[in-house]
């Protein structure tokens, strides 16, 4: 058995927001704090613009449908290499490495405050930070309330933005400062998404059957211009439900 999907998942708990994902075909970046636990160091505590996504087999996938919600878009891993994710990378807080990430954070910061013009370096090393989580640490979220909940677990892939499609907004903010005012941060991302088409969709996951026949008015009224109706009646194949994943996978 496969031990991960051929797709990229990105799971949310409202229907509104599947159906905006849908209909803008894209996905608007926000961003996400992190918080890298580093033992016997300075934690470090970070907002990156980013779009999360996930590889669990749907097999599998029970616990994190419980986190973070029952509706759900998946995309063809084709489409996401194209687009630029990478898989997260997991630390272990006591490791070396982690260490290590910790240490070249702080000389980043120095050279932010000394008003460095080697913003190529801050980026390069941004694009690491923003790319890596702890492999177990506390999570408060959905039904998982845990001090040691394994993150690695998640199997998360993310799509953060550069310099390029940020416009001028910043690549990263401290996680206080966001925490302190996130909706003015995150209306300078209005303008930053990632698009796909119909035929980057490998699957839509929904609630229940109640919610099949507005996904496909939806559908049909997105892509009437974009597919032929043999197309359509393939994308249609394509919804299941939170039921039948937990049923028949």
């Amino acid at each position: 058995m496969a031990i991960s999907t051929n797709s990229v998942i990105h799971y949310t708990n409202k229907v509104e927001n599947l159906k905006g994902i849908i209909t803008s075909q894209g996905f608007n970046l926000k961003y996400c704090s992190e918080r890298i636990m580093i033992e016997n160091g300075p934690n470090l505590s970070v907002a990156f613009p980013m779009v999360s996504f996930c590889d669990i087999p749907l097999s599998e996938v029970k616990n994190h449908i419980d986190s973070y919600g029952s509706y759900a878009i998946g995309l063809t891993k084709s489409w996401a290499k194209a687009t630029g994710l990478n898989p997260v990378l997991y630390l272990e807080k006591e490791s070396r490495l982690t260490k290590n990430i910790g240490e070249q954070y702080r000389r980043i910061i120095e050279l932010r405050k000394a008003k460095s013009n080697d913003i190529n370096l801050q980026s390069e090393h941004i694009a690491i930070l923003s790319h890596c989580k702890n492999y177990e640490g506390k999570l408060i979220h959905g039904k998982i309330n845990s001090e040691t909940y394994r993150f690695y677990d998640e199997r998360e892939w993310r799509f953060v933005a550069g310099l390029k499609e940020l416009e001028g907004a910043p690549l990263f903010i401290a996680g206080k400062n966001y925490k302190e005012d996130k909706e003015t941060h995150n209306i300078k991302l209005v303008n930053c998404s990632i698009k796909f088409s119909f035929d980057d969709i490998s699957y839509i996951i929904v609630e229940d059957e109640n919610d099949i026949p507005e996904i496909l008015t939806l559908l049909n009224t997105v892509y009437e211009d974009k597919c032929t109706t043999k197309q359509l009646k393939i994308l249609s194949t394509r919804i299941i439900t939170k039921s039948q994943i937990y049923n028949d996978f």
